[in-house]
């Protein structure tokens, strides 16, 4: 929650010296214009041709000393007012004409227009800080030699407005690429690369097996074009050869970004890369590999952050050629980048020579929050579904969604907004298909990750609509060695084939999950937040022609569970300091 600020204020910037060579001026005195209902056309022509709206008052404010202004105490028609719009008038000056940084930090939604053009919009995310400054929200803009005019059209907050002006060096703005790439949808002879540009961008990835000279290149493509009108970007590469080395590289086509001049100043767009990095491709040869699986990672972003810093330390996560999230990341998406990306991906990839391939299940709590749809745009890959199948060596792994965990209530935010059961007969529809590609009849062990174990009445029902008769059910067609699931935020696994379940707690309440699966297959459970306390579990699964080895541990890396599944379903028990709690029904 932003913090209210009881003044007003504009702050002025004078020269600042940036590495395009051009520098701005900023004119001493600001206009405000208050008193009318204003709308984005007055912003406009005034940002035009000057255009004062009818009816508006005029304050010419000063900044003081410190290059501070107070609107709120010269005008006086915002006091007290929540949501009031009102336009501020800013004239600079540039040495020459080109492409400069500006920046805006404003309290709490502001738009900003130039030569009637609208060239940056906070009215979604307001200002992140309460520390204004124009390094809050830096955009770039065409600036012509001589004297210039922004316009912004602001929304106050209940104590009035305010908003921090000037130039932004280069070097603190120009990050075009805000977060790590990373792979997803990994398959014999293809993968997505995902990646971030810092504005709406075209982009591209160059990739070439290692120790080659010449490169291909794949465009993020739909519809027939080049996209250009997004900052996230899928871009799949095929033709790959199987359980082989590749290295890529993306990057961007970036046009100027306001549509000045009609481009005149620019002969070429420019291109900018992102760093290089590797990855294998997966195979349907018999190999080994190994896979890290945790969930219910939600709770504050440093809380995320830390834990996965201690898989990756303690459990040596990093070294897992999958990187598996059980869903649950956050408690709602409201803030989808720092959720999935800021304490989720770039925790675990940045720095990653190597990249793994992530599989990221959906959650119940990935349902809610208005960026819900976020996840599916991260992580869903160029279809951006939530569900589907991939091979890696002689398994087969299929990731199915398993819905909310309450049906919808069209008076609770939560829930008013799904309807997940036109989603579960998709599934099912899908799933049909996909048990009679050789991809899964070849396989010699079957996976399936998915958020639920089914513990719950109506994420059951959602599961059976989806998998009963094929996995599930008294006699299912396949058989499935390992169910890969979290929800519960206690640990247990059901022991194959008599459907005992083992847990780390006596006291626990037990739900049935074994008896989903009429005695075959292995339901293992990742522990989550209980509490104030971070009982999450981390999982190292190896995978070899003949065993699924499975290493369960908690967060300092000490291993409290070890078994093997043998192709034929049969459990080999290594060790485990669990405790038998139930015997199947």
């Amino acid at each position: 929650m932003k913090k209210m600020i009881m003044a007003a204020v504009i702050t002025a910037f004078s020269i600042i010296s940036t590495c395009s060579g051009i520098s701005i001026t900023v004119d001493p005195e600001y206009t405000v214009y208050a008193g009318a209902a204003f709308c984005r056309k007055d912003a406009v022509y005034l940002s035009l041709d000057g255009t004062v709206p009818a009816g508006s008052r005029k304050y010419v404010i000063s900044p003081d000393s410190r290059g501070i202004a107070d609107i709120t105490a010269a005008a006086a028609d915002f006091a007290g007012k929540s949501r009031t719009p009102y336009l501020v008038e800013i004239n600079f000056s540039a040495d020459a004409s080109g492409e400069v940084y500006l920046g805006v930090g404003a309290y709490y939604f502001a738009e900003a227009f130039i030569d009637g053009h609208p060239v940056y919009s906070m009215l979604y995310q307001g200002n992140e800080s309460i520390d204004l400054r124009p390094e809050n929200n830096p955009f770039k803009v065409l600036v012509r030699k001589g004297k210039n005019r922004i316009v912004f059209l602001l929304h106050s907050a209940a104590a009035g407005g305010l908003i921090s002006f000037g130039q932004v060096d280069t070097a603190a703005a120009e990050k075009y690429f805000s977060h790590t790439s990373y792979l997803t949808h990994g398959n014999p002879g293809s993968v997505c690369v995902n990646f971030f540009s810092g504005s709406p961008a075209m982009a591209f990835v160059d990739y070439r097996k290692k120790g080659e000279r010449t490169s291909r290149r794949a465009y993020d493509i739909s519809g027939g074009q080049m996209r250009c009108d997004r900052t996230k970007h899928t871009v799949l590469l095929t033709g790959l050869e199987s359980d082989t080395e590749y290295e890529y590289r993306p990057g961007i086509i970036r046009f100027p970004e306001t549509g000045l001049y009609r481009y005149e100043l620019f002969d070429q767009p420019q291109t900018i890369y992102l760093e290089k990095a590797g990855f294998r491709t997966f195979t349907c040869a018999p190999t080994k590999f190994s896979m890290f699986y945790t969930s219910d990672i939600h709770g504050m972003p440093a809380q995320r952050i830390t834990l996965l810093n201690d898989f990756l330390k303690n459990c040596r996560a990093g070294d897992a050629d999958i990187l598996v999230s059980g869903g649950d990341i956050g408690k709602e998406l409201y803030d989808s980048e720092r959720v999935l990306l800021h304490s989720l991906t770039d925790v675990l990839f940045t720095g990653c020579k190597k990249k793994p391939v992530f599989v990221s299940v959906r959650g119940n709590h990935e349902y809610r929050g208005f960026e819900s749809a976020d996840f599916q745009r991260f992580f869903g890959g160029k279809e951006e579904k939530t569900y589907y199948m991939f091979r890696m060596g002689e398994v087969c792994f299929i990731v199915l969604d398993s819905g909310e965990d309450k049906p919808r209530q069209k008076n609770f935010a939560y829930y008013a907004r799904h309807f997940d059961r036109e989603l579960m007969l998709e599934q099912r529809k899908w799933l049909e298909k996909a048990v009679a590609d050789e991809m899964f009849t070849g396989a010699k062990f079957k996976v399936v990750m998915i958020h639920s174990s089914g513990e719950q009445k109506y994420m059951r029902e959602n599961i059976s609509v989806i998998t009963d008769g094929l996995f599930t059910g008294k006699d299912p067609a396949h058989k499935i060695h390992l169910w890969l699931c979290g929800h519960t935020h206690h640990f247990s696994r059901s022991v194959s084939p008599d459907g005992r379940d083992v847990m780390a707690q006596e006291d626990i309440a037990v739900r049935n999950t074994g008896a989903l699966f009429s005695g075959h297959g292995v339901v293992l459970v990742g522990g989550g937040p209980t509490g104030n306390k971070r009982n999450n579990t981390g999982s190292m699964i190896s995978f070899s022609e003949n065993a699924i080895k499975i290493q369960s541990a908690g967060r300092d890396g000490k291993v409290f569970d070890s078994f093997y599944i043998m192709p034929d379903g049969t459990v080999k028990e290594d060790f485990s300091s669990l405790k038998l709690v139930r015997a199947s029904q």
